[in-house]
């Protein structure tokens, strides 16, 4: 998801996470003075959050801050807001771990990529991220309900195929 934070008055920080949301809140606070507020979050991937960054690159300020004009704060308005699924309308909910994560197959997926000749460096290219997050999800045997779904979806498989237990 991508998210927008204000700090201060005049600033925003549109980033992209697939955590939870008020820990990523929690972890920009850190480091920040001034008060953090989330304004929004809306659906999207590392590539829409690279678009939003280019659209309002003449407002950054650092990295991916900028000044909170009337037109990012236009845009913000008229975005979709982004809704976790809850329990009653996701069909995974019975798969969440603790930590709000799904239990993924190692050996599914180790099988699914083997069948289809592919190592971690491809998937990860398919998926859309690097190959050490491939990696750190298999080891973990955890992902996001957003990562399960891109996962199979690269694998082009159902997710329930890279999901350690079934429906």
């Amino acid at each position: 998801m991508i998210y927008f934070v204000k700090a201060g008055g005049d600033f925003v920080k549109i980033g992209h996470t697939t955590n939870n949301i008020k820990e990523r809140l929690a972890s920009i606070q850190t480091g920040c003075p001034l008060k953090l507020v989330i304004l929004k979050t809306i659906e999207g991937n590392v590539k829409k959050e690279r678009e939003i960054h280019k659209q309002f690159y003449k407002y950054r300020i650092r990295g991916e801050w900028f000044d909170l004009t009337p037109e990012i704060k236009k845009f913000i308005r008229s975005s979709k807001r982004f809704r976790n699924p809850t329990k009653r309308d996701d069909p995974f909910s019975h798969l969440y771990g603790k930590d709000g994560r799904i239990k993924i197959s190692r050996k599914k997926i180790t099988a699914i990529m083997k069948q289809k000749e592919l190592n971690q460096v491809d998937v990860a290219k398919l998926f859309g991220c690097t190959r050490q997050h491939i990696s750190y999800m298999l080891k973990n045997r955890r992902a996001t309900l957003q990562s399960t779904k891109r996962l199979s979806e690269a694998l082009e498989v159902h997710p329930t195929e890279v999901v350690e237990q079934t429906f």
